[in-house]
């Protein structure tokens, strides 16, 4: 019956919304740009601003960017998200409660989710009112050559975060 979305008068009340993907840089970086594109009358669904945040490599490979391996890499490709000063810089100020936040990572997604339900609960937002998605394909390192956990170990994760 759902020929033209996944909503009962399908979007016949609400037009289709493209939302962006975003992050770069530092977090100031990115804040800069979700500040610009709330002014500019970005809108989401349910009355929700979304951010679609797309992290760099050096958080998509679990890296502290102090490693060796990270030189050069910090801030591309995505923001970079290490600490939770770094969720303070990009969500400082806005309502938690009113923002769905999609982090488009693979590996380390369970531990950002972590970190933005701990630095919410620190602004005094329960996670249950936390809005927003987390990317759950740790098997996809397989196929980029970018695997932080043996297969048995990601396909466990990827359960443990779909039960929570």
């Amino acid at each position: 019956p759902y020929t033209r979305g996944i909503y009962p008068a399908q979007y016949q009340h609400q037009a289709w919304m493209n939302q962006q993907v975003l992050g770069y840089g530092q977090a100031e970086d990115t804040r800069e740009r979700m500040d610009l594109l709330v002014k500019g009358g970005m809108k989401g669904y349910f009355g929700r601003h979304v951010f679609n945040l797309v992290l760099d490599l050096v958080s998509q490979a679990g890296l502290d960017p102090d490693d060796p391996e990270a030189r050069g890499k910090v801030g591309q490709v995505g923001v970079h998200i290490s600490c939770l000063k770094d969720l303070e810089i990009l969500f400082e100020g806005l309502p938690l409660d009113k923002v769905n936040t999609i982090f488009i990572v693979g590996e380390p997604s369970i531990c950002l989710l972590a970190m933005y339900i701990v630095y919410g609960e620190s602004r005094g937002v329960s996670k249950q009112a936390l809005g927003g998605n987390s990317m759950n394909y740790l098997l996809r390192g397989f196929n980029w050559d970018v695997a932080m956990f043996p297969p048995r170990n990601a396909l466990k994760v990827s359960v443990e975060l779909i039960r929570y």
